[in-house]
């Protein structure tokens, strides 16, 4: 019996270290010669990009839907929208609308647009003609909580 007692501890061991993480996606780009317009669904904005004068930057994070579970899948962005002969930025709070800062939620969930970003900070500086190290520090209202997200990456042109 004392074997396999030690069969199932080993068993667990090996299923409660398993990566679960593997569902999930980080993506960092940007795209030239853009611009963010908000268009109208149910009453509510939502962001788009379309072809413009700026460069759009987009953070997504997604979760994989799960094939046992119905309405899984999850996904989340952050944009904002900075003028191209810029070397380096920082916007904060009420300078976020500026620059037309949103947060988006993808999921089987109430539908919310757009949420506007007016409280913390996005900075960033060009690494090259292809890349940009940003730094996003925001804080904004969803299902009435307040939600807080500090990314930080290299984004690289799309």
């Amino acid at each position: 019996m004392n074997k396999y007692f030690k069969l199932l501890i080993c068993a667990l061991l090996l299923v409660s270290c398993s990566d679960d993480d593997d569902n999930t996606s980080e993506t960092y780009f940007y795209t030239a010669d853009s611009q963010i317009i908000l268009n109208d669904i149910q009453g509510t904005g939502v962001t788009q990009v379309t072809t413009g004068d700026n460069l759009v930057f987009k953070y997504r994070y997604a979760e994989e839907a799960d094939p046992d579970i119905a309405d899984s899948g999850y996904a989340e962005t952050i944009i904002f929208e900075i003028d191209p002969s810029l070397e380096s930025f920082s916007y904060s709070d009420e300078e976020l609308s500026t620059i037309n800062a949103y947060f988006d939620r993808f999921c089987f969930c109430a539908f919310e647009g757009s949420i506007p970003i007016v409280d913390g900070i996005i900075e960033g500086a060009k690494v090259s003609n292809r890349k940009w190290t940003v730094s996003i520090d925001v804080s904004f209202e969803t299902y009435s909580q307040t939600v807080t997200k500090s990314i930080s990456g290299s984004f690289v042109l799309e």
